[in-house]
């Protein structure tokens, strides 16, 4: 019988699960409290009568973490700033699973591609160590 399901498959290997990279890279008491005060003002902002804007924001995708990190600072120095009038949250995505003519994210489903800079499981490392902080 002809193979008719998993044909462009390269390879496979087993990713952690979400606790056990909860339990490798724990957040630490500033990112929690980043959180949970992040949330809060945004219910607040949805559900109260403060007036101030709600603005979602971000780079489509990051492909650098320095860059991202050099973004995030940016924009949080802005943020500061306007907190008055807006709320400023920053949103990202770490793999652009419908682009074909941007840089590759850093997400990739496999590392047998020169395209792919990381190992799946490393970049999955990587993602949850950026710090929102």
């Amino acid at each position: 019988m002809q193979k008719t399901s998993d044909i462009n498959v390269v390879e496979t290997s087993v990713l952690p699960s979400p606790a056990q990279l909860v339990a490798e890279l724990p957040k630490t008491e500033s990112q929690a409290t980043f959180v949970a005060r992040a949330r809060d003002e945004i219910h607040r902002l949805i559900f109260t009568d403060d007036q101030r804007f709600l603005l979602v924001v971000g780079p489509c995708s990051i492909h650098d973490t320095a860059a991202g990190t050099e973004y995030a600072q940016k924009l949080a120095k802005l943020a500061s700033e306007v907190s008055d009038r807006i709320m400023i949250v920053m949103r990202v995505y770490f793999e652009k699973p419908r682009t074909t003519v941007a840089p590759p994210a850093l997400f990739c489903a496999t590392s047998s591609t020169s395209d792919c800079p990381l190992p799946l499981n490393c970049s999955i490392r990587l993602h949850r160590s950026i710090s929102p902080t």
